[in-house]
């Protein structure tokens, strides 16, 4: 999905079950950040201090999403605007196609990406772009719930509106439907950073390095994994 010279389109293709194997553009930024206080978590704290390192639940439904642009251009301009503000309206009256329903949660959630990172000072003003942006994926998902990467992206929503339990929750059913899905694989030893869970991070940056230790994800993953190595 691609909007072009920041135009919305009419009509945006929806995602492929099967582009969930692929990378994304990330922003650099936050994944920055709080990967570096990933990798000094794990390395501090070696040995989870409660329960399993991660509970096998089979299809059991920091800043851990490297955060992506969908569009790989700038959303501005009144032209924009106009046509944001359109699409808005579609959604609202019950017009808009899954695919226009995608498009607008994807711009909210670039938006979002682009205010601030937690505890920014333009966080709240992200927190607002995130929180309607989940409202939508929430409602896309309903009608395509096979689509992984938007259901990681409605994850990382939940995690940046407070609602840490439930974002693990859908990353789990992601992983459950495709266990070669990586971008939820990082996602989830990101979040489990958050719960204080380090057995469970390392689990599953081992899982997002073995997946494909050339991409992003894959590369930030092996880091912190010889990281870890080489400090114990």
């Amino acid at each position: 999905m691609t909007i072009e010279s920041g135009k919305i389109p009419e009509s945006a293709e929806s995602e492929s079950p099967s582009s969930g194997r692929t990378m994304r553009l990330y922003a650099l930024a936050a994944l920055a950040c709080f990967f570096l206080a990933a990798v000094l978590y794990i390395v501090a704290k070696p040995v989870e201090r409660t329960g399993p390192p991660v509970e096998e639940r089979g299809v059991a439904p920091g800043d851990p999403h490297e955060g992506h642009d969908h569009t790989g251009h700038e959303h501005s301009g009144s032209a924009f605007a106009k046509e944001l503000e359109e699409l808005r309206g579609r959604v609202a009256s019950g017009e808009a196609g899954a695919d226009e329903v995608l498009a607008l949660a994807n711009i909210l959630y670039d938006q979002g990406a682009r205010s601030g990172s937690p505890g920014s000072e333009q966080g709240e003003a992200a927190t607002s772009y995130f929180a309607e942006s989940s409202e939508l994926y929430a409602l896309y998902l309903e009608r395509v719930p096979e689509n992984n990467d938007a259901r990681t992206d409605y994850a990382y929503t939940l995690y940046r509106t407070g609602k840490l339990d439930r974002a693990i929750d859908e990353l789990d059913q992601v992983r459950a439907a495709d266990a070669t899905h990586q971008n939820s694989a990082f996602n989830l030893a990101m979040m489990y950073v958050q719960k204080d869970r380090p057995d469970s991070v390392l689990h599953y940056l081992k899982i997002t390095a073995a997946l494909d230790s050339t991409t992003s994800a894959g590369r930030n993953a092996l880091k912190a994994l010889q990281t870890y190595t080489e400090a114990h």
